[in-house]
């Protein structure tokens, strides 16, 4: 694999040890994303063109890092960062679509450009920093957010029920709206252990997600044997939204707008996988969870994975 040449002081030594954030802004022709050139490098070659990026210091957590490498290369503060891949020693973030305004260069750079995908793929080489670009493009803008489940959810749980790439992972066997209503009805009660919520992109109803203490599921305090986890389960329900790189932004999402206000300080945050269930995993990994073997949950076997949130979101938990 090609290096990627760190500005400034030294780098944190365990991964990710630095992170790259593709900035984009929406235009009527699609996005253009900005590029910054490095000073020390001539007009074009590897790594004249880059978007924003650097290093995380020794004991930075990653998420401040990445949002201090955007400001001082860029001079952009409250910006939304979301997570693309985690899950390597250069992590990939990208913004939502930002307002655009002239960008307050730093001394490591000494000029920048807002081009098109396509051009952006041709300034950015080598071609580890092209397929960042390319990955990015490939994730539309949305909007995530969550909302409590209801009674008047039983019809659409059902009806998610019968979709084949949900029924073995997620409900186990296709549900009637009374079979529905039968199995999440006590999840109404706010003292109920596991919290159950309706996903929403763009304002629609699109899958769902729980979250629960595990000192409150004897199964998984069993296995985990740590009372201070918080355990999180999740599924897209619309085939439109599958497979198009949202699942590391709806994790994160999970973890800081459903599980940080009920728990803001959890040890860790855990997700289990079945077998098979590679995207699941795949997400996971990519949202900044490690893998740390496999346990037993209700007669079945499942992969667990798990998330240290004093690592990756430090003081902004």
């Amino acid at each position: 694999m090609t290096a990627i040449p760190l500005d400034g002081p030294s780098c944190a030594d365990a991964p990710p040890n630095s992170s790259t954030v593709v900035t984009r802004r929406a235009t009527e022709t699609g996005f253009e994303y900005l590029l910054l050139h490095r000073s020390h490098a001539v007009n074009t070659g590897p790594w004249a063109w880059t978007p924003p990026s650097g290093q995380r210091l020794p004991g930075e957590a990653v998420h401040p890092a990445a949002l201090r490498r955007l400001h001082e290369g860029t001079g952009l503060t409250d910006t939304e960062i979301r997570p693309v891949d985690l899950g390597r020693n250069h992590a990939l973030w990208m913004t939502r679509d930002i307002t655009a305004r002239r960008p307050v260069l730093n001394h490591e750079h000494d000029d920048y450009i807002w081009v098109g995908a396509e051009e952006s793929t041709k300034l950015c080489q080598p071609s580890i920093v092209a397929s960042s670009m390319t990955t990015v493009d490939a994730i539309p803008d949305v909007e995530m957010d969550f909302r409590s489940l209801t009674d008047n959810d039983f019809a659409l749980l059902s009806q998610w029920s019968h979709r084949r790439h949900l029924t073995p992972a997620w409900f186990h066997r296709a549900l009637t709206t009374t079979g529905a209503a039968d199995r999440y009805r006590a999840c109404l009660d706010p003292d109920h252990p596991i919290n159950v919520h309706i996903l929403r992109i763009n304002g629609v109803d699109v899958g769902i997600a729980q979250l629960a203490s595990v000192a409150d599921l004897p199964d998984h305090l069993a296995a985990t044997g740590k009372s201070d986890d918080i355990a999180i389960g999740f599924a897209i329900a619309e085939r439109r939204w599958i497979g198009k790189g949202l699942g590391p932004q709806l994790i994160w999402s999970i973890i800081c707008r459903l599980v940080m206000p009920r728990q803001p300080t959890p040890a860790r945050v855990v997700a289990f996988t079945a077998r098979g269930n590679r995207a699941s995993a795949r997400a996971l990994h990519k949202a900044g969870f490690t893998t740390d073997g496999t346990v037993q949950l209700g007669g079945r076997r499942r992969t667990m994975h798990c998330f240290n949130p004093g690592y990756w979101l430090g003081n902004n938990q």
